[in-house]
């Protein structure tokens, strides 16, 4: 039994039990969830001492890592957006593809309908960008305060 030291261990995660406790609007696709262990036993042959991770730039990366995966997402739908034939409402443009930007409010109100997928990938890359390790006035705080130490 490992107890009192930080260990990092390979177990299926079908052995763990999945709580869903992240209820942030716009982090779902974060993946953060409470995974449990309770009870579970893992051979020593699936587990290794460890420090915890003390890198800013690690979790930095893993939260960036999300916000670039649903902008990816978003620019899937605007391409089959622009693809489409479908003409903006109440515009002079004859299809999407011809608008020279502002895609989302060229869709009108059903850009932001609860099904739309343009909407989901908006709504994760506005909250996600805004996470404190991706916030710029926060990177240059801590730039300053590296720099005067």
């Amino acid at each position: 039994m490992i107890v009192g030291a930080y260990h990092v261990m390979v177990v299926p995660v079908a052995d763990l039990a999945v709580e869903q406790n992240w209820h942030m609007a716009g982090m779902r696709g974060t993946g953060s969830r409470h995974l449990v262990a309770d009870g579970l036993l893992a051979p020593a042959r699936q587990t290794a001492p460890a420090a915890p991770p003390q890198d800013r730039l690690f979790f930095a990366v893993c939260t960036l890592a999300t916000v670039a995966g649903a902008t990816q997402g978003a620019l899937n739908v605007v391409e089959d957006m622009f693809a489409s034939d479908r003409k903006p409402f109440m515009t002079g443009y004859a299809r999407l593809g011809e608008s020279p930007g502002r895609l989302l409010d060229l869709r009108g109100a059903s850009g932001f309908r609860t099904t739309s997928a343009l909407r989901r990938h908006w709504r994760h890359v506005a909250v996600g960008s805004r996470h404190p390790l991706l916030n710029s006035c926060l990177a240059a705080e801590d730039l300053g305060a590296a720099l005067v130490s």
